[in-house]
């Protein structure tokens, strides 16, 4: 799991360094500030409540970790692959 972790970091680094320059109104561009609530909410309930229902349903503390880790590197790969299409 750790060689794949380096090897996707790796990846992304890559990337960063070969993306295009973004035009000047895109690298000002920021959230706005009715947006951090929602954000705020989110990273609440995914910290709170992200193992939980694994354990409600008999896995063990160790299992109900690694679903949630597994449902997060499956989000953040969607991510991935909508930033990817994207660009």
């Amino acid at each position: 799991m750790n060689l794949l972790a380096i090897c996707l970091l790796t990846v992304a680094l890559i990337m960063n360094f070969i993306k295009k320059a973004q035009p000047s109104d895109e690298s000002d561009w920021h959230l706005p500030k009715k947006v951090y609530p929602s954000l705020f909410g989110i990273s609440v309930y995914d910290g709170m409540f992200g193992p939980g229902p694994f354990l409600r349903n008999g896995a063990t503390y160790l299992q109900s970790l690694a679903f949630t880790r597994f449902q997060t590197f499956i989000s953040c790969t969607a991510a991935f692959i909508t930033y990817f299409m994207g660009r």
